[in-house]
C-alpha cells in the first residue's frame, strides 16, 4: 500500500523528467541533423495501374508530377542518391471509357518524411476501349512509267493488315495504303514500302498500329508494241592531229526510244542506231555537238532525233633525256665562290608527245640555289623549271649534286703570304765566306 502511495505521489515527477529527456533528445538530434522543407529537385513519372485490359490509355496529362517535402538532411541526401525511394501513380481501377480525372498518390519509401505539397496532382486521362480489324492493302501507283512501257499486274507480299488501336480511332480507318513511285520506269523492280492509314478524306492516321507495317511489291514493266529502246553508236570519221588520241566517247542519252506504227519495223532493227558521222579530221581539242540519228523510213525516235555527243581528245603521252644540261649556281653571296660535282646532269621528261617534239633547250632551266648559305660542303637536289606547259620532270640523274663554299678573302690573303715568303727568300744578300790563313 505504501508502494502504491510513493508511486501516486512522485509518477508526476518521473512523466515530467521522461518528457524533458525525449525533448532533449530530439533537440540534439535535430541539431546534428536539421530537418529541412524543399522541393524534390527531379520530376517524378506518374505510373498508371489497375489499366483493364479491354481498354486503351489514349492520353493523359501531366505525365509528370513535383513535390515538396519535409525531411532531414540525411534523407534528402538519401532521396538524392536514389531517385527511385519516390514514386507516384494514380488508379484505373473500374475505369470506363471517356475523360476522368484522378488524383496522383505519391509514396517516399523512407523515413522520416512529410509530403508537404503534390503539384499537378490532378491528372486528365481518356480512355477508350480496344478494338482491332482488318482491311485490304490498297496500292497507289503515283507517275507515269518511260515513254512506250506499261505497268503489269503488281503482286504483294501480303495483301491484307490488321489494325489495332483505340476504337474511335481504328473507326475512322477508310483503307491502308501503299505509295509506289513510278515515274519513269522502263523495267519490272521489286519495293519494299510502308503502309499508311487513312481516312475517308484521305488525311493519315497515326493514332493506329498495324501490323504488317511494311509490304514488299514486285512491279511488271513491259514495253509496248511499235516501241523498242535502242543503244545510241556515234559514227566517227576522220584521223585526229598527229600525236592525238580519243579518250572517249559517249552520247547523251546513251539509249533513245524508237516507234513505228508497224512493229515488225522496229523488231527487225538491230540493238542499236547509228548517229550520222562525226568528222573529226585533225581535231586538236575535245567536242560537244549534236548529231541527229540515222533511221530507216517508217521508224521514229519518241522525242527529238538529236543527241548531245561528247569525244574526248588527248595528247598521246611520252618521254624525253636531255643529257648533259649544266646546273646553274643562284644565289650565291659576295666574297664567296662555289664548285659544283658534277656540273652537268640529265633531266627525264613526260608529257604530251608534241609538246615534247617542239621542246627547245632554252625551255628547260636546271639550277641550285645557295641563298644564306655560308662556307662548306653541301647536297643538294637540283631544281628543274620547264617554260612549256603540260611537261612533267620524271626524274633528274644524278639526283643530287655536291657543292662546296669558300670564301674568296681567305683564298687572296693566303696567296699572299705565300707570294711575300717567295719575295723575302730571293732578296737576302749573298755572304762571303771568310777564309783564315792556315
Amino acid at each position: 500500500m505504501r508502494i502504491v502511495k510513493l508511486f501516486v505521489k512522485y509518477f508526476p515527477t518521473f512523466l515530467l523528467a521522461f518528457v524533458l529527456a525525449v525533448i532533449v533528445w530530439m533537440l540534439a538530434v535535430t541539431a546534428g541533423d536539421p530537418n529541412e522543407e524543399r522541393i524534390y529537385p527531379g520530376t517524378i513519372p506518374i505510373e498508371v495501374v489497375g489499366l483493364d485490359e479491354n481498354l486503351i490509355l489514349v492520353s493523359m496529362d501531366p505525365m509528370t508530377t513535383t513535390v515538396e517535402l519535409s525531411a532531414p538532411q540525411s534523407i534528402w541526401n538519401e532521396l538524392n542518391r536514389d531517385s527511385s525511394l519516390i514514386s507516384a501513380k494514380i488508379d484505373l481501377k473500374d475505369m470506363g471509357t471517356g475523360d476522368h480525372f484522378l488524383t496522383t498518390q505519391v509514396n517516399v519509401d523512407t523515413s522520416p518524411v512529410r509530403i508537404e505539397t503534390i503539384f499537378q496532382r490532378t491528372v486528365k486521362i481518356t480512355l477508350d476501349s480496344y478494338l482491332e480489324q482488318s482491311l485490304p492493302i490498297k496500292l497507289e501507283a503515283v507517275g507515269t512509267p518511260a515513254t512506250g512501257f506499261e505497268l503489269g499486274d503488281s503482286s504483294l507480299s501480303e495483301m491484307e493488315v490488321l489494325i489495332t488501336g483505340p476504337s474511335t480511332q481504328v473507326q475512322q480507318v477508310d483503307h491502308v495504303s501503299a505509295i509506289l513511285d513510278v515515274d519513269g520506269a522502263s523495267q519490272t523492280f521489286i519495293r519494299t514500302l510502308p503502309l499508311r492509314a487513312f481516312d475517308v478524306d484521305g488525311r493519315m492516321i497515326d493514332e493506329v498500329v498495324l501490323e504488317p507495317t511494311e509490304v514488299t511489291i514486285t512491279q511488271p514493266v513491259t514495253q509496248m508494241g511499235g516501241f523498242r529502246n535502242l543503244v545510241v553508236k556515234v559514227v566517227v570519221s576522220g584521223q585526229l592531229a598527229e600525236g592525238y588520241r580519243m579518250s572517249n566517247v559517249s552520247s547523251y542519252p546513251a539509249v533513245v526510244t524508237v516507234f513505228s506504227v508497224n512493229p515488225k519495223l522496229v523488231e527487225d532493227l538491230p540493238g542499236y542506231v547509228e548517229t550520222e558521222p562525226l568528222d573529226i579530221t585533225g581535231t586538236k581539242n575535245d567536242l560537244d555537238v549534236f548529231l541527229s540519228l540515222s533511221l530507216p523510213a517508217g521508224v521514229s525516235v519518241v522525242g527529238e532525233n538529236l543527241v548531245q555527243v561528247q569525244v574526248g581528245i588527248a595528247a598521246i603521252e611520252s618521254s624525253l633525256t636531255l643529257n648533259n644540261m649544266e646546273v646553274e649556281l643562284i644565289g650565291v653571296g659576295e666574297n664567296l665562290e662555289a664548285t659544283l660535282s658534277p656540273e652537268v646532269v640529265d633531266v627525264i621528261l613526260s608529257g604530251p608527245l608534241p609538246d615534247l617534239e617542239s621542246l627547245r633547250g632554252t625551255d628547260v632551266r636546271v639550277f641550285i640555289d645557295m641563298t644564306d648559305v655560308e662556307e662548306g660542303v653541301y647536297q643538294r637536289v637540283p631544281q628543274v623549271e620547264i617554260s612549256v606547259e603540260g611537261i612533267r620532270v620524271e626524274s633528274v640523274l644524278p639526283e643530287s649534286v655536291e657543292v662546296v663554299i669558300t670564301s674568296t678573302e681567305t683564298t687572296s690573303n693566303f696567296v699572299g703570304v705565300l707570294l711575300a715568303a717567295f719575295l723575302s727568300k730571293t732578296a737576302a744578300p749573298q755572304t762571303t765566306p771568310t777564309s783564315f790563313p792556315c
